[in-house]
């Protein structure tokens, strides 16, 4: 019985887990969990600083300090992590930082599953997304920035429908 309980353990906590790159965080994490592994701010609008996901509607989200090329922002759905966000400095924006960064996910997760340009406030941003059925990353190209984002696919789909609910009504 113990083995079974182990068994079904570790495959809980693979499902939770996220994609490589990120080991120290895990999709569900409370925001405790998350500040007794790195310090992290929670964004409050309206004090000089916004979070970057600007899909988001009142987000909960915890900013963590650069690292001289990088911040991240945390944000928690039902008060669970369920998206990272990664902003790379202005400095390493060039393409071929970008080109970079795609070339490392190639090799840790293969080739991607799509690729595709939208807008965000009228400037073009090219996407291209790795996705498995817990993951997605999505690493983002325009308006002089460059991210990568990491969310889980059931919290986002359950918040993706629980906004499109409030709007209909």
């Amino acid at each position: 019985m113990v083995f079974k309980f182990s068994a079904l353990a570790a495959l809980l906590l693979a499902a939770s887990a996220l994609p490589s790159g990120i080991d120290a965080f895990r999709w569900g994490m409370s925001v405790d969990e998350l500040l007794k592994q790195t310090p992290a701010q929670k964004v409050e609008l309206g004090h000089g600083y916004g979070y970057s996901e600007h899909t988001e509607t009142n987000p909960e989200v915890y900013s963590q300090a650069s690292d001289g090329k990088r911040h991240r922002e945390f944000y928690f759905f039902r008060g669970k992590l369920y998206k990272i966000f990664t902003i790379y400095h202005r400095n390493l924006t060039q393409p071929e930082f970008y080109t970079s960064l795609m070339a490392d996910l190639k090799k840790q997760h293969g080739e991607p599953a799509r690729s595709y340009e939208d807008q965000v406030m009228g400037l073009p941003v090219r996407h291209v997304e790795w996705n498995d059925e817990h993951n997605t990353i999505d690493l983002r190209m325009g308006a002089g920035f460059i991210f990568e984002v990491r969310f889980d696919n059931a919290a986002a789909a359950e918040k993706k429908v629980l906004n499109n609910l409030k709007q209909s009504i």
